[in-house]
């Protein structure tokens, strides 16, 4: 069973990588893209936005909430 010390360490190790720094900036890009009032045409077209941007965002700050949670 993974302990939260090992679990942490893989995050860092993770976050220290390029791979994952040039994710991050290519998922920054998309939500940017796809943050346009202008593009939504409908309440539903809103909700597909807005769901769209929780995840990008959630990705986007992984390693700030993966620090704050591991103090």
């Amino acid at each position: 069973m993974k302990t939260d010390k090992d679990f942490f360490d893989d995050r860092y190790r993770l976050f220290d990588t390029d791979g994952w720094k040039d994710l991050v900036d290519e998922l920054t890009l998309m939500a940017d893209s796809v943050n346009n009032v202008v593009s939504i045409e409908d309440e539903k077209t809103l909700y597909l936005v807005k769901g769209q941007l929780t995840i990008l965002n959630m990705l986007i700050t992984l390693e700030e909430t993966t620090k704050l949670a591991d103090e």
